[in-house]
């Protein structure tokens, strides 16, 4: 493992992440603001619950696979340090 391939699998995990978990966020932002406006509901507290929902499902649904492919990445970073130290 090179210097250029660990920087392109580290970008590539935390786009991994960012897409798992702030992706539905954004979407129960935008359906939940559309859906304030039109029925005028200004609480605060009804789009926590959806994000807090969506967040707990993606979770649930992706965070093992997530965590698994971080584990990969992190094991593949321990037995290349000897590699990229030496050059």
């Amino acid at each position: 493992m090179t210097w250029d391939t660990l920087a392109r699998d580290f970008l590539f995990e935390l786009g991994l992440f960012l897409t798992i978990f702030l992706a539905p966020l954004l979407f129960v932002g935008l359906v939940g603001g559309l859906l304030q406006a039109a029925t005028q509901i200004r609480e605060t507290t009804f789009i926590f619950g959806l994000k807090f929902m969506a967040i707990s499902l993606a979770a649930a649904i992706f965070g093992q696979p997530a965590f698994l492919s971080l584990i990969g990445f992190s094991r593949s970073v321990i037995h290349s340090i000897p590699v990229l130290i030496h050059g």
